[in-house]
């Protein structure tokens, strides 16, 4: 049910489609990085604090302003800009002006700040209320799992899909045959 509704898929692609422009920006700038400094500590390091930086420092920011932002309008606009700064990265190189990678890095994930809380906030208005944890559940989880396999893999890229919901647990305690937790497929009526 949930991939029937317009607004979840539509998101759910864009989130995709962005999150894997994230990673190969990533990648490419910290390989061309290590390429220009002959892998010089220092600014290896930099590319790493231009990326998580704004996490820290600016999802709070653009968590709070999405809620008062038109959602729809912010995540146009986040992935308008989000482009452009590839365009500044391609530009910066040509210009033989490399260092702006980390400018350009940074000011992208500041980005991404604003537009990524915005898809929960269409999510909440345009899902309806029964399928709303799980559509946030996958989202949020696609970001978690991202944001954990960081410690060991670099820039690492997570797509999550729904293989089947249970979303219902009966508990079965006491003396059964097989007592434990059962997931209900069908509605629960008594």
């Amino acid at each position: 049910e949930l991939f029937q509704n317009r607004v979840f898929r539509i998101v759910m692609v864009t989130d995709i489609i962005q999150q894997l422009g994230i990673w190969v920006r990533n990648i490419a700038v910290l390989f061309f990085v290590i390429e220009q400094t002959q892998a010089d500590p220092v600014a290896v390091s930099l590319i790493s604090v231009a990326e998580y930086l704004p996490m820290f420092v600016f999802a709070y920011i653009g968590g709070t302003l999405a809620d008062r932002w038109n959602p729809k309008h912010t995540m146009i606009w986040g992935d308008y800009l989000s482009a452009l700064s590839v365009g500044a990265v391609i530009l910066a190189v040509a210009m033989g002006a490399w260092q702006g990678i980390f400018l350009v890095t940074f000011l992208s994930t500041v980005i991404t700040q604003f537009s990524v809380p915005s898809s929960a906030i269409l999510f909440k208005r345009f899902i309806p209320a029964e399928q709303i944890n799980a559509a946030i559940s996958l989202s949020q989880a696609q970001n978690r799992i991202q944001e954990a396999s960081r410690k060991y893999l670099q820039d690492p890229w997570v797509m999550v899909e729904v293989a089947e919901y249970r979303s219902r647990p009966l508990y079965l305690l006491g003396q059964f045959r097989a007592s434990g937790t059962y997931y209900m497929d069908r509605p629960l009526t008594l």
